[in-house]
């Protein structure tokens, strides 16, 4: 679990300690807790569990106001797992086990402050937790967005998380069943503020959705995985680009379809600005291509 933390980077730990030791202490003196100020609440809030946090806040409507965090992650980030990018996995995150009860009273009655959500491995998560008008605005403001391995989240569900967004920045949807007509909404909704976009296996994917990418801002493509999507489809995208500078990076890993074709228009693409993608693992793509590009540009193919 993440939360906020509005220390400074370079505060010593043991400085802030005592400076929110201090602070609790002039706020027991003054009338209560409520009193502390909202910088040494968000420190002393990262100490607590989740239910810890939410039981404090819960006893204090200027508290409540302020929401538990404004980042939210159902992985720790240091166990095994996580460390091998089996966060699905996460041995130190029991928020994945939450019901779906408790996940519509956490996100309706403390949600407001979030801007990241990272949901991985949320066995009980519905669409239902999703359905309220006070959650919906949560994820009108959200700037990132994480759902992996959820497997209460279908295609229709997801397609209606996604159009709810406006304000996402970067978004992952990892392992989850994401079919063209919700990666064109998300685009769609989105397209003001996008910049990028993991989709990595997403297996309905065809590629369709990716043509909604023409116009936009987007500067990083991650399609590791998406072994549908066509080779058409593909080319589709590229051509779009090819006027524009704002794609840096490219991942095609797994794609089965991609094969030489896909070289030409990566070089087309992206060689002036020798910008990184990735194409290794791909069945049907040879290194015919890349052997005679020039060294600079070669490093960054797979």
């Amino acid at each position: 679990m993440t939360l906020r933390d509005c220390r400074d980077d370079d505060e010593n730990p043991d400085d802030a300690a005592h400076r929110s030791a201090h602070a609790l202490s002039k706020s027991s003196e003054g009338g209560g807790i409520d009193q502390l100020d909202a910088n040494v609440m968000a420190h002393l809030l990262q100490f607590l569990a989740m239910n810890d946090r939410v039981q404090l806040v819960s006893t204090c409507k200027s508290l409540a106001q302020g929401g538990v965090a404004t980042k939210f992650e159902t992985c720790c980030g240091a166990c095994a797992p996580c460390v091998s990018g089996l966060q699905h996995l996460c041995t130190d995150a029991p928020e994945r086990q939450w019901a779906r009860q408790t996940w519509t009273s956490i996100l309706r009655r403390h949600g407001h402050a979030l801007v990241e959500l990272h949901l991985v491995g949320c066995v009980h998560l519905s669409p239902d937790v999703f359905a309220s008008p006070e959650v919906r605005r949560i994820l009108q403001h959200l700037r990132v967005l994480r759902i992996d391995m959820c497997p209460g989240l279908n295609t229709r569900s997801l397609h209606s998380l996604l159009a709810t967004c406006e304000n996402l920045r970067r978004v992952h949807i990892v392992n989850m069943p994401l079919d063209d007509a919700g990666l064109t909404a998300l685009v769609d909704r989105n397209r003001r503020t996008l910049r990028a976009v993991d989709l990595t296996g997403c297996h309905l994917l065809v590629g369709s959705g990716l043509q909604a990418l023409r116009g936009s801002q987007v500067e990083q493509v991650s399609l590791e995985g998406c072994h549908r999507v066509k080779m058409c489809e593909l080319e589709g995208m590229l051509e779009a680009y090819c006027n524009t500078l704002h794609l840096r990076s490219l991942n095609v890993q797994y794609c089965h379809h991609v094969d030489d074709r896909l070289e030409l228009g990566l070089r087309s693409a992206l060689l002036r600005t020798f910008r990184p993608w990735n194409t290794s693992i791909c069945a049907t793509a040879t290194n015919s291509r890349t052997a005679a590009w020039p060294p600079s540009a070669r490093r960054w193919a797979g």
